[in-house]
């Protein structure tokens, strides 16, 4: 198996970072020295705390020796970490990195490229994430394509595919209502039928603008509403259904799994995506969805107020 060269610092304990989410899913962000840079920079993009906790998943970052070398195995020092042997590790390849699973255990390894350029390593970064979108799914809750929007302490998301709006529409909301993320929201489930959403970055203003913004991924909101933006020439929202929610609510999540789905083999991907399905639909028996008609220049944000303000039953 291909290793580190003896005279890199023991790694027992690792150094690295932690992420809490709301439904008390945490996880150890962990690196070896070659990829240090790399991980303190996802710890600045997440405001992520110095330090480790006990009892958490794993997700260990290293970089392989020479992009020559196989991908059967880890290029880790898993020996170090106290982990099992290679033979039990299945290896997702998603170009700037390989994520590899245990079959028995909680950690993921991420093992970046030899050589990345600015740009790939941020992709390598955002696809890193992939394991906790993963782990989260496991656990009842599921990762959305969507703004994540607070108002009066409660959050609310607007989904939709890239390039149709939900940054832009994000960005005009007035006074009263804050952004905590335009692309990605993480929901996890708490207690019996409630739910928070968690901002994860938009990576794509790191990658093609080098933006210095970051989001708190920590932070949490509970969550009272989902929209579905759809472009149109007036402002206006539609009621949907549970069964056109959960579907909808399974795109979103799709829209962000599906790199990780596609490298899976048949069978886990399969059930992965089960698993995202089942989800959508608790979710939205849940939660109230509607479309929301949002014009170029209207106040769609009146119509949210009104969706807010007679949301608390179920979808019919």
């Amino acid at each position: 198996m291909p290793r580190f060269e003896s005279d890199q610092p023991n790694l027992e304990p690792p150094a690295g970072y932690h992420l809490r989410l709301a439904d008390g899913q945490s996880w150890n962000i962990l690196y070896h020295p070659n990829s240090q840079a790399s991980v303190n920079k996802l710890a600045q993009i997440m405001r992520l705390p110095v330090g480790t906790i006990d009892s958490a998943n794993k997700l260990i970052y290293s970089r392989r020796q020479s992009d020559a070398d196989g991908r059967s195995t880890p290029s880790a020092p898993v020996s170090e970490l106290g982990i099992p042997d290679s033979h039990q590790w299945q290896a997702m390849d998603l170009g700037w990195l390989v994520i590899w699973k245990h079959k028995e255990r909680p950690e993921f390894l991420c093992d970046f490229r030899e050589v990345l350029d600015y740009r790939e390593e941020l992709y390598a970064l955002w696809n890193s994430l992939l394991p906790i979108h993963y782990q989260t799914a496991l656990e009842g809750g599921i990762p959305i394509h969507g703004a994540l929007i607070e108002r009066q302490g409660v959050g609310f998301i607007i989904a939709a595919p890239g390039g149709t709006g939900k940054s832009t529409s994000s960005r005009r909301l007035p006074e009263g209502f804050r952004t905590l993320s335009d692309d990605v929201a993480v929901v996890v489930k708490v207690g019996e039928g409630d739910y928070h959403a968690h901002p994860f970055p938009t990576w794509s203003d790191h990658i093609l603008r080098r933006s210095d913004r970051t989001w708190d991924a920590q932070e949490h909101t509970p969550l009272k509403a989902l929209f579905f933006l759809k472009r149109s020439e007036t402002d206006s929202i539609q009621p949907v259904g549970q069964g056109h929610v959960a579907a909808l609510i399974h795109q979103a999540a799709m829209q962000i799994c599906h790199i990780f789905t596609e490298r899976m083999d048949v069978k886990a991907s399969e059930e992965f995506k089960k698993i995202l399905f089942t989800n959508s639909s608790t979710l939205a028996r849940t939660l109230p969805g509607w479309i929301l008609n949002v014009s170029l220049t209207g106040a769609f944000w009146i119509e949210i107020e009104k969706a807010l303000g007679y949301s608390g039953g179920r979808n019919g």
